[in-house]
């Protein structure tokens, strides 16, 4: 969709504001999603239709971390969604959310394009759990996402205003030629960018089914898509062993220390017997090329020095070259891999 399509929305039909801190549009930014309260939203909620769109309006930091020593940030509107669907959640995606282990905000707003007026350059497109280590860096995020935006008092100034407080409300028709006049020069100098389909909710929806069912199975045979995710989620591993792994590790490869979550996965030492063998101790988070070779026996650990071992098949390759590599170990000695597993995955090698 263009700049000057999503314009011809706002004089065409409903237009809604979507309120909240600027940590949790940090969410919106790598998801493409917006979630609200129920039962309190609820009807608003199903009044949104496809095409809608919805301003972001952006408030003060709420989340304790950044508030204190408080983080100044601009009030206002920073954005602009277009709803493409509705559905609902049970991961948790919000800092406050994570924070309380409560799905808060279950009533999801999927948008199809959107239009950032910040910094978003600064802003780096990841899960916002990875980000909540860092205070310093979500803190230069939220202050360049909340850059650049309406301020509030400038939609009084142009007979536009709208209440500050609700997390969703609907503009009255007569407001909505002073909102597109008031809009139009910031959505023009803006780029619009696309987070449909987000493929980052597809694989924890598909995450969730596995652990509660145990599989997932796309029924739909026209839906390459879905299927082509859950063996990702297949290879990636059990999300709860893959999850431990990944906070042991520090979202690093035991063995590269590359650091993109969506590449890493969660290797048994011993291979995967049930669920007793799910323990940190009997797993390395490895990259993907490097969790196949380490299956396939083609690398292995020497216990005694922690280091990397490459097999003859792979010399000459670009694997060579990583014979030696120290491992990368967890601090926490719960976390560190068995020893024990380890020299009986070199002895099955042949290393």
């Amino acid at each position: 969709m263009t700049s000057d399509e999503i314009l011809d929305r706002l004089k065409a039909g409903p237009v809604y504001k979507l309120t909240g801190p600027p940590e949790h549009w940090l969410t919106t930014f790598n998801t493409g999603f917006w979630g609200l309260t129920e039962p309190r939203w609820t009807k608003l909620w199903h009044d949104l239709n496809k095409g809608d769109p919805c301003l972001f309006h952006s408030t003060a930091v709420v989340w304790e971390l950044l508030s204190n020593p408080k983080t100044a940030v601009e009030r206002g509107v920073i954005g602009i969604g277009i709803v493409d669907r509705t559905d609902r959640k049970t991961s948790l995606e919000w800092v406050t959310e994570i924070e309380r282990d409560e799905n808060g905000w279950p009533l999801l707003i999927h948008f199809s394009d959107i239009v950032w007026f910040g910094d978003v350059a600064s802003v780096k497109d990841r899960p916002i759990r990875e980000k909540m280590g860092s205070v310093g860096q979500m803190r230069k995020e939220v202050t360049a996402i909340a850059a650049g935006g309406v301020p509030f008092k400038r939609f009084s100034e142009e007979g536009c205003s709208f209440p500050a407080q609700p997390s969703i409300c609907q503009f009255l028709p007569e407001k909505r030629d002073s909102l597109h006049d008031l809009l139009e020069p910031y959505v023009l100098r803006s780029a619009v960018g696309t987070k449909s389909p987000d493929v980052g909710s597809k694989l924890r929806a598909i995450e969730e089914t596995i652990e509660r069912v145990g599989e997932f199975d796309a029924k739909n045979d026209e839906d390459a898509r879905e299927r082509s995710l859950a063996s990702i989620v297949r290879r990636r591993g059990q999300p709860k062993f893959r999850e431990a792994l990944l906070s042991a590790y520090e979202r690093q490869c035991a063995i590269t220390g590359y650091d993109a979550p969506e590449a890493l996965e969660a290797a048994h030492i011993t291979p995967y017997k049930g669920s007793h063998t799910n323990h940190v101790s009997n797993g390395l988070l490895l990259r993907a090329d490097l969790h196949t070779l380490f299956d396939l026996g083609l690398i292995a650990v020497d216990t005694s020095e922690m280091t990397l071992l490459v097999s003859e098949g792979l010399r000459g390759t670009m694997y060579e070259k990583l014979a030696g590599t120290p491992l990368l170990i967890p601090e926490a000695k719960g976390s560190q891999p068995s020893i024990e597993a380890l020299d009986r995955h070199r002895a099955d090698c042949g290393l």
